[in-house]
């Protein structure tokens, strides 16, 4: 029963890239290529995944983020081909577009055969150790984590699922900035072991596949370097086709990137109206109250990305200044990469604190081995 979800998310997914290859991108430009993308593929996706958790009883947190997954990709996804802005290898047949439309990770294109790149035995060796590695590390730190409510510095007084700013100065305390970084650590090792298994499941398959991740926290140079280059490169490839390109061609690139941050922001807020959503079956049958459930703020996540987007736009300006040019010439890369995640570590908790005070970790817990405390 569980699996059923899933099963109608590909199913629907297949049906939207092929309406989407054989009506749209033949006939892009024209307003009826606009109308079926924007009036009814897009809404249609993103409403699919709130009736189909009503119908099957859907209720952990992590399989409700699976399925709001699919519906994100078929959102960007139509707008690369509404405004042309994909890999000319993925439309060169229905097959190759098919498998790029629906997948959750990026596989190697070969530009010259217009097929998937294959995997060696030292890239499948390669992601496997991966996934263990990435597992325990995991394991361990929700282990610590949860046993400390996920905030080993008791003495921080922000609240993990609070968005504000009137009190901004608690925001910089150390403390808060030691507990943001903590959980942001144990995000990190969360997505790393996700997106890990989706490649091992593509290489068993004989398939290369993109890194997602390319050791952000302690190798960037700045936030255009975290954001842009290391951290999450699905996510941003996606952007990049599905906001960035389609506003370049009408905004300045400053624009296009604060646009990309928004929608980004935009997205995660909707994954969250999926993974926090309360269904009639959660709710009680006379009062219709569900007493447990957890409600996130509105557009807290896309406030979180509004401000990294800020950052990266001051950083050309700000990295004119002397000072700045001296650190990035003497400084140790993991000093510099740790002033970079100064930039967003204050207001971390608003795209984390759900997660750990909504329980989707503590359902994430039962796939993990814990140490507990007797």
């Amino acid at each position: 029963m569980e699996t059923a979800p899933f099963a109608g998310d590909t199913v629907s997914s297949v049906v939207a890239a092929v309406i989407i290859y054989k009506l749209i991108i033949p006939n892009r430009g024209s307003v009826g290529a606009y109308l079926l993308g924007w009036g009814v593929i897009i809404p249609l996706s993103l409403w699919i995944p709130f009736e189909m958790m009503e119908a099957f009883d859907l209720r952990n947190k992590i399989l409700k983020m699976c399925v709001s997954l699919v519906p994100m990709i078929v959102v960007f996804r139509s707008i690369e081909a509404m405004y042309d802005t994909s890999p000319p290898v993925v439309e060169y047949s229905l097959a190759n577009y098919v498998t790029y439309y629906t997948c959750t990770i990026h596989h190697v294109w070969d530009p010259k055969t217009n097929g998937r790149v294959r995997v060696n035995t030292q890239q499948f060796i390669s992601t496997f150790l991966r996934v263990v590695y990435y597992y325990h590390l995991q394991s361990l730190s929700l282990s610590f984590q949860m046993h400390v409510d996920f905030k080993p510095f008791k003495s921080d007084p922000v609240v993990l699922d609070e968005f504000h700013v009137t009190r901004f100065w608690e925001l910089l305390r150390p403390d808060h900035i030691a507990n943001a970084y903590l959980i942001v650590l144990h995000l990190y090792f969360y997505l790393l072991v996700g997106f890990e298994l989706t490649n091992f499941g593509e290489n068993i398959k004989g398939y290369l596949t993109k890194p997602t991740f390319k050791n952000p926290i302690w190798t960037s140079k700045s936030p255009t370097d975290f954001w842009g280059r290391k951290w999450n490169l699905l996510i941003h490839d996606i952007l990049k086709g599905g906001a960035f390109l389609p506003a370049r061609k009408y905004v300045s690139t400053p624009l296009a990137v604060m646009w990309s941050f928004i929608c980004s922001g935009l997205m995660h807020d909707y994954m969250w109206a999926v993974i926090f959503y309360h269904h009639g079956y959660e709710k009680d049958p006379e009062t219709g109250i569900c007493e447990d459930c957890f409600s996130p703020s509105p557009l807290k996540l896309t406030a979180f990305f509004v401000w990294n987007a800020m950052m990266m736009l001051l950083e050309r300006p700000v990295s004119r200044w002397a000072p700045m040019q001296w650190m990035a010439n003497n400084l140790p890369l993991t000093i510099i990469s740790s002033l970079v995640g100064l930039t967003a570590l204050p207001v971390t908790h608003w795209y984390t604190g759900d997660w750990a005070v909504g329980g989707f970790f503590a359902d994430y817990a039962v796939a993990l081995w814990a140490i507990k405390k007797l």
